[in-house]
């Protein structure tokens, strides 16, 4: 009777007493009798075994979906360092704004338009490291520093300070990085701004061979030395 009280309120009806009595395992049963066993077992099995579980799956699927609804994560985790740059990219690609430009173009650009330089011989630094002295050791008290050229109001800045043009004009680049399109461009315009312009590379012989094609697509000669340009007389 108390295993079947749960079973009982669901619609399994429990064996009467005297079928009970009878099921000693001495007495053959009638039909009814073990239908009546069979609804309560399967009662028993239903309130005991099924519903316990379907309740207990329900109560923990509305705690997860509540709990997964207040869940945060914290990015500064050691765990998510590593896919913190695929999840929320700091950077995206913008593609590429412009086709590359052609050998026949570029030099076409690095053409000078202007004539020799009548201002004092300059000297431009660009894009270096902040522990790179500047201006270099050596340098002649009558070679005008342009200072050191790291930005787009920087170039602005130069492209006024260089007028007159001068009579030569010395760039100074670090050997450790890449010439890109930007430097291309930029080498060009210094080109057709004052005519005679070298390049002197610091931290050599990082990728020099790239340095050297840049230099010699734009007609841009590479000085060994600060004091070796100094010494030159303008062709």
């Amino acid at each position: 009777h108390a295993v079947g009280a749960w079973p009982s309120l669901l619609g399994f009806p429990i064996p009467d007493s005297g079928i009970v009595q009878a099921s000693d395992g001495l007495h053959a049963l009638p039909a009814i009798a073990q239908a009546d066993w069979s609804i309560w077992l399967i009662g028993c099995v239903v309130a005991w075994g099924l519903l316990p579980r379907l309740i207990a799956g329900l109560l923990c699927l509305a705690v997860a979906r509540r709990r997964l609804r207040r869940l945060t994560i914290d990015p500064g985790l050691p765990g998510w360092l590593e896919l913190r740059e695929r999840l929320m990219p700091r950077h995206r690609p913008a593609g590429i704004d412009a086709p590359a430009p052609t050998p026949d173009s570029v030099n076409a650009r690095a053409a000078p338009r202007a004539g020799p330089g009548t201002g004092p011989m300059a000297l431009l630094g660009m894009e270096l490291a902040p522990d790179t002295p500047w201006p270099p050791p050596g340098t002649p008290s009558d070679v005008r520093d342009l200072g050191v050229c790291d930005s787009r109001s920087d170039r602005r800045r130069v492209v006024q300070d260089i007028q007159p043009p001068p009579e030569r004009l010395l760039v100074v680049y670090d050997a450790r990085q890449t010439p890109d399109r930007g430097t291309r461009a930029w080498l060009a315009e210094l080109r057709q701004i004052c005519p005679h312009t070298d390049a002197l590379l610091l931290n050599r012989p990082a990728r020099e061979a790239m340095w050297r094609e840049a230099f010699d697509a734009q007609g841009i000669a590479l000085v060994p030395s600060l004091a070796d340009w100094a010494r030159r007389d303008t062709p």
